[in-house]
């Protein structure tokens, strides 16, 4: 998903209902509010680029009082979800169970696990050692079936629960980077209400705030899109992802 697909439809997502099991209400930008987010992207391309989006079913598009408006589709949140794993269901409700896969003897056909180490970091699992995966949850399909099919004698898994022997936020803090999220998250929220506060009651965007409120946007996507989503359960208190991209939303 290229970047500029990425930043409009993450703009749409719904976090009107942080803190509940799943968001229910739509939010609806204006064509020249999605304009705004693309300041670098040609006329011609964001014209594009809005085409592709709804001709592919991301975006749904509605015309209200003359001027059209676009919302995220179902679709569109569950491509936004696979790029951003931090924003989906599952990872915001986990609740600390792990699936831990452990190699036991490589195959003729994959020698090393090379293909299967690639396979397992690309669906979101981390290597807690060498051979031994960690994934939150439950493993998804796509890897279950590699594992009961290809892989059937030559590794074992596990569904953890409750850890009883040494600190889970240290080891698996080192190996995810949890203080990297927090420091990050934190610049950003605060940032952002510093923004917020300088733009004060005249809800206007001049220069240099709008040079700050992308600088401000665009680290938080590429950021999001690195986040392992691992950080509200062992920091609730830390203003996550879906606040933050609240709080922009609400400036724009």
């Amino acid at each position: 998903m290229k970047e500029t697909t990425r930043k409009i439809l993450l703009f749409l997502y719904p976090t009107t209902a942080v803190g509940q099991t799943q968001p229910d209400q739509r939010l609806l930008l204006s064509t020249a509010q999605l304009r705004f987010l693309l300041p670098d992207l040609s006329l011609a391309g964001f014209k594009s680029l809005l085409f592709y989006l709804e001709k592919n079913q991301y975006l749904l598009k509605h015309l209200i009082n003359e001027d059209h408006y676009y919302s995220l589709t179902n679709y569109g949140q569950e491509q936004l979800e696979q790029q951003f794993p931090a924003l989906s269901i599952a990872r915001r409700n986990w609740h600390g169970d792990w699936s831990m896969i452990v190699f036991l003897e490589a195959i003729k056909t994959d020698q090393n696990f090379r293909y299967l180490r690639q396979l397992l970091l690309k669906q979101g699992c981390f290597a807690l050692n060498r051979g031994i995966f960690l994934y939150p949850g439950k493993l998804n399909d796509l890897v279950l079936a590699e594992l009961n099919g290809r892989y059937r004698q030559a590794v074992i898994g596990y569904q953890l629960g409750e850890c009883l022997v040494g600190d889970e936020r240290i080891v698996i803090g080192q190996k995810i980077a949890l203080s990297d999220s927090l420091q990050v998250y934190s610049g950003i929220s605060k940032e952002l209400d510093e923004l917020i506060n300088i733009i004060g009651p005249t809800k206007k965007l001049k220069d240099q705030s709008k040079i700050d409120f992308y600088s401000i946007y665009n680290r938080f996507v590429s950021f999001l899109a690195e986040d392992s989503g691992l950080i509200q359960h062992y920091y609730p208190q830390v203003e996550g992802p879906l606040s933050i991209l609240s709080k922009l939303q609400k400036l724009l």
